[in-house]
């Protein structure tokens, strides 16, 4: 699509409104300075453009950095006004100039940046020297070879451009700067021969390292570790073989690295060394970080290194950790003496994770574990222990957990109870029968949290006793428990039993709805239609009758529209959207104009399904 050219007048207006804002942002404060420049950006033209220059030379700094970027997004419409910033009197706006043009990257100005990068100025010579790197054109490449010759830091700037343009034809003058000049050159040469992933060049490198002393050997190995990828720390391993550890070890220490490209050249060696630096990685990582799992992934490769030290590892807190998750992770026993130990003086993240990996790392020999996280004063801590206790049939310890399920923290309770089931059910269930009859409402919620762990007959009388309990939010949770058994005649009967006693639980109704319940149909109907009845009693009626997906209750749910409480229409609306019938669309539609903002989302939601359905018309 071509653009739009403005003439006459219309040009006039849009010169005279940049000139507006071009005055407009020498004054303005920061957040308006932004905004100008974001409408400057829009409308690019000459006169505009030339305008901005002329902020190139103000004082105040925020102004001239906005005006480059202005000029950054803009100047390619007039290419040749840019240009002529690097002849400029003033040598600061001939640095904008290379800046400005480097962004730009038109290739009408290179052989003028070519030019500049012999200024009588050197900081203009440095601008257009990195310039030049960004165009990425071999044009640059013998003037920037030139200047390898001239003072180190523009030098530094030539090796930057020359990696950037990516040319074989800089190879052997970089190698000459890297073996000849000064370290912190030659670490830069380096840099840039690492850039172009040449296996030739890259044994060069290597082979002129590996003949330096000790010190240096270390910086240059750090510079190829951090710069290389695999191919190259392959080349170096072939070369240096284990040799290469040190270098790579002291790296890792004066940088503090915790990458994962580190620890993926770490195990290629397997030596103690390389498994201690991988701990220190993770021990001040977030065990939850993706990378976390990563690295420790790769610190279970060096299995053979590590899990012989296992004793020296665990003195040291921050690392149980990692060991802990490793030896579940490669099915490392720990010696039972050598884990309460740990145990007993680990931090409480290390503590819940040897509980969490124990039936992993025990091979069922972590009793005194055992004992002693169920004495812990942390929650999760002692449930994982009476869970494992549970798993592990270790019934030499029913007493102690019969203790822990009638007291407590209110998981702990549930798997210490779900622990006795496993282990002594008698025990469980004279606890339980306890609890029902006896106990408090703490005690019959620890039951009815483990309900699903037997069977209908068993938890019958128990169910039974609780429907009728004085606590409101436990015959709800009974309910709720007794929704999971209707498929037995027993626990329907218990349902209406509730019902024949004049009120209509909610959760009665939830539970008709969800298991589709058709012998409560008529129950259902009567609510509905019932002027006298409870709102809440009545929505769930509807959201009840609405989890039958029956066509026949069609002309319900349309007459529950004409209700006067909101609450029972949006029920209404819902139920009419599950039946998928296109016939509700018009009886729908009214609704997506109502003033209440839940009816109508609930309207416009309904219609939305409706109009997608395949349903009679």
């Amino acid at each position: 699509m071509k653009e739009r050219v403005m003439r006459g007048p219309e040009k006039a207006r849009a010169g005279a409104v940049g000139s507006e804002l071009v005055s407009a942002l020498k004054e303005a404060d920061d957040f308006t300075r932004a905004k100008i420049v974001e409408k400057l950006v829009l409308s690019p033209d000459k006169a505009m453009v030339q305008q901005v220059i002329g902020l190139l030379e103000q004082k105040n700094t925020s102004l001239r950095m906005d005006a480059l970027d202005v000029l950054k997004k803009t100047g390619n419409c007039c290419i040749e006004t840019i240009i002529q910033l690097l002849f400029h009197h003033n040598e600061d706006v001939r640095v904008y100039g290379c800046e400005v043009l480097a962004s730009l990257k038109n290739g009408a100005s290179l052989p003028y940046l070519i030019e500049k990068v012999r200024d009588q100025d050197e900081n203009v010579r440095n601008a257009a020297i990195m310039a030049l790197g960004e165009f990425g054109d071999e044009r640059s490449v013998d003037v920037l070879l030139d200047v390898l010759e001239q003072e180190e830091w523009v030098a530094f700037s030539a090796i930057y451009s020359l990696a950037k343009i990516g040319s074989r034809k800089a190879v052997p003058a970089l190698l000459d700067v890297f073996r000849n000049r000064g370290e912190e050159l030659s670490l830069a040469a380096c840099e840039a021969l690492i850039s172009f992933r040449d296996n030739e060049t890259i044994d060069e490198i290597v082979d002129f390292i590996d003949h330096l002393e000790k010190g240096k050997k270390n910086t240059f190995v750090g510079v190829i570790i951090e710069q290389g990828d695999d191919q190259v720390f392959q080349r170096l391993m072939t070369r240096m073989g284990n040799e290469l550890l040190e270098p790579l070890l002291n790296f890792l220490e004066i940088e503090k690295k915790k990458s994962l490209k580190a620890a993926t050249f770490l195990v290629h060696f397997k030596h103690r060394n390389a498994a201690r630096a991988m701990l220190n990685m993770l021990k001040d990582m977030d065990p939850e970080d993706d990378e976390y799992a990563k690295i420790l992934g790769l610190f279970m490769e060096l299995k053979e290194v590590w899990t012989n030290s296992l004793g020296e590892y665990l003195a040291v807190d921050e690392y149980v950790l990692p060991i802990i998750r490793a030896c579940a992770g490669v099915g490392c026993d720990v010696d039972e003496r050598t884990l309460l130990k740990t145990f007993c003086s680990s931090q409480l993240p290390a503590k819940r994770e040897i509980m969490k990996q124990l039936g992993q790392i025990s091979r069922g020999k972590g009793y005194r574990v055992i004992r002693e996280a169920m004495k812990d004063s942390d929650g999760h801590v002692q449930a994982e222990a009476v869970a494992i206790a549970g798993t592990m049939s270790l019934r030499e310890l029913t007493g102690d957990i019969l203790l822990m399920a009638k007291n407590g923290y209110s998981d702990v309770r549930m798997k210490a109870l779900l622990a006795l089931i496993r282990l002594d059910l008698p025990m469980a269930l004279a606890a339980i029968e306890w609890f029902v009859k006896e106990g408090s409402s703490d005690d019959k919620r620890t039951y009815l949290s483990v309900t699903s762990h037997l069977d209908a007959k068993t938890n019958f009388p128990f169910l039974k006793e609780l429907i009728a309990d004085k606590d409101d939010k436990i015959r709800q949770m009974t309910i709720r428990v007794i929704g999971n058994f209707v498929e037995n005649k027993e626990y329907l009967d218990l349902l209406k039993a509730v019902l024949k006693g004049g009120t209509t639980p909610n959760e009665v109704l939830k539970v008709i709805g969800e298991k589709k319940l058709i012998a409560f149909r008529q129950l259902l109907l009567d609510i509905v239609v019932d002027p006298l009845q409870v709102v809440w009693t009545k929505y769930y009626a509807v959201a009840a009758l609405a989890g039958f997906a029956d066509p026949s209750l069609f002309t319900v749910f349309v007459g529950a529209l004409k209700e006067k409480n909101n609450l029972i229409k949006i029920g209404a609306l819902k139920a009419l959207s599950e039946l998928r019938d296109k016939r509700a669309i018009p009886h729908v539609r009214p609704y997506t104009k109502s003033m209440d903002q839940d009816v109508k989302t609930a309207a416009l939601t309904a219609l939305e399904r409706l109009s997608r359905a395949e349903g009679v018309c």
